[in-house]
């Protein structure tokens, strides 16, 4: 558990610096369609996301596989989808967009679907799951079974082993933490929705596991509070 607390410092810097914009903005997608502003919204919102988390290269590439994608993420039905919490149909989902490479487009919408419903879904990638696989043995003994490369591959049985090591972090104590920032519409989103700020340490957690040769630098999460309130 190398990285856990640190894990919590890396979530807070992430919803500040990008997510809680994305949040609110992502929930405004559909309306842009019915009010015909979905080409601005692809443009200005759709991509900073690809940009932000890693996700551009699953676009084939040009402004109208962008726009593609932004209108798939309505025509398909996935928005609707995520807003209903259906999990376990994100995989479905995934084979149905023209405007990605499908290797890769599970990755683009579990980051989208964290970010508009993020009580419910995390973040998934290789490096994660990297990170998920050298955690088996702490999940394993929450989950009372064996975690296995081909189980995490698995978009649902990967949230609910994600979900089981969300339980490693105390509620209260997460609380505590995020009183010491400065008022902010963030620290009042996060404390209204703990389970959606444990989930995100679980993500960042995973990801901070997943390294492959170099490891991280570790900081402790008091720094980075002094950082984000410096910023206020």
């Amino acid at each position: 558990m190398t990285y856990k607390n640190q894990a919590i410092g890396e979530s807070l810097m992430w919803w500040f610096r990008d997510e809680f914009w994305l949040h609110k903005s992502f929930q405004k997608i559909e309306n842009c369609f019915h009010n015909g502003t979905d080409k601005i919204f692809s443009e200005k919102v759709i991509s900073v996301f690809l940009n932000r988390y890693s996700v551009r290269r699953t676009i084939e590439g040009g402004r109208r596989s962008e726009e593609l994608f932004t209108n798939e993420l309505v025509s398909t039905n996935f928005v609707q989808s995520v807003k209903n919490s259906e999990i376990d149909k994100l995989e479905h989902y995934a084979s149905k967009f023209q405007s990605s490479a499908k290797s890769s487009v599970k990755s683009a919408l579990s980051k989208f679907a964290t970010l508009y419903n993020p009580d419910h879904y995390i973040m998934y990638d290789s490096r994660s799951r990297r990170g998920m696989y050298r955690l088996r043995s702490l999940i394993s003994k929450g989950a009372n079974e064996k975690i296995t490369y081909s189980k995490i591959d698995n978009y649902s049985r990967y949230v609910q082993y994600a979900k089981e090591l969300s339980k490693k972090y105390d509620d209260e104590t997460l609380k505590r933490i995020l009183f010491q920032l400065e008022e902010s519409n963030i620290k009042s989103f996060l404390l209204n929705n703990i389970n959606a700020f444990k989930l995100r340490i679980v993500d960042k957690w995973l990801w901070l596991e997943g390294y492959s040769d170099e490891k991280p630098f570790k900081t402790n999460e008091i720094q980075y509070i002094e950082i984000l309130n410096s910023e206020r």
